[in-house]
């Protein structure tokens, strides 16, 4: 099974500064990488910086890197598509269920 990450294209979303009780839309998240696992902790640890860069990881395939001003690890406030549908916000401790409004 695999996972489409979403980094946050901004700061705010990224370290969850959203106005309490606020989704950011869809659309401040660009996909990255499509990553072979449905675990979303493997999804998290396979998607960081260790010796070298996570794109180049077996389980790891890239997406539209072009759209990125540089490569970082996952962080707070990213997201993971699930193969069974559900998205999933990575937080401070853990990782917390989101739905988007697509009309947004």
């Amino acid at each position: 099974m695999a996972t489409v990450l979403y980094h946050a294209t901004t700061r705010e979303v990224r370290f969850e500064e959203t106005p309490e009780g606020e989704q950011a839309p869809f659309s401040a998240f660009t996909p990255v990488a499509c990553v072979l696992s449905d675990s979303p902790e493997e999804v998290y640890r396979l998607s960081q910086h260790a010796c070298n860069s996570w794109l180049t990881g077996e389980q790891v395939m890239p997406i539209a890197l072009d759209k990125m001003d540089r490569t970082r690890s996952t962080s707070v406030g990213d997201i993971l598509h699930m193969a069974d549908g559900r998205f999933l916000q990575v937080a401070r401790f853990g990782f917390k269920p989101v739905e988007f409004d697509y009309n947004a």
